[in-house]
């Protein structure tokens, strides 16, 4: 493996040229044909077959993705620690109640499988909103005393 070009990525690990590709293309082209794939295998029965070149297109619109991503790969890529704290509890509120006012309004209107499908993005809203309280109480707990602001 060529370390002499590595860029030390973060927790130390080193990030070559050809992982950094293989590494985008896995994030980028894993979940597109995942998702294409299961979306065409269970709407078989009602698209026409003749339409496969508009499917090709869906499918390989994501893949430009996978160069904005490697050249990110390339730089040392943060993690996240550098966003302010106050930027991450006014997020985490925003999503919390964009979440909660999704599931609110969704329970009223609908049931059974529409109720889950549409649950599942308010769900999704709710734990990244947790995850950003987390990570904003390290950030304040990690911050000297006088420079608490939020």
């Amino acid at each position: 493996m060529d370390r002499k070009n590595a860029t030390i990525w973060r927790d130390g690990l080193t990030m070559t040229e050809k992982k950094a590709f293989w590494q985008a293309l896995a994030v980028v082209g894993i979940p597109n044909l995942v998702i294409w794939g299961a979306l065409l295998y269970f709407l078989r029965a009602v698209l026409p077959l003749n339409g496969w070149p508009l499917y090709l297109i869906f499918i390989a619109l994501p893949f430009p993705l996978v160069f904005l991503l490697y050249k990110r790969y390339r730089r040392e890529v943060p993690d996240g620690s550098n966003i302010n704290p106050r930027l991450r509890l006014t997020l985490a509120i925003l999503l919390m109640a964009l979440g909660a006012t999704k599931i609110a309004g969704d329970v009223l209107e609908h049931r059974g499988w529409s109720l889950a499908l549409r649950l599942t993005p308010a769900i999704g809203w709710l734990a990244i909103g947790g995850a950003n309280i987390r990570n904003w109480r390290k950030a304040k707990a990690s911050l000297p005393k006088e420079n608490l602001e939020a």
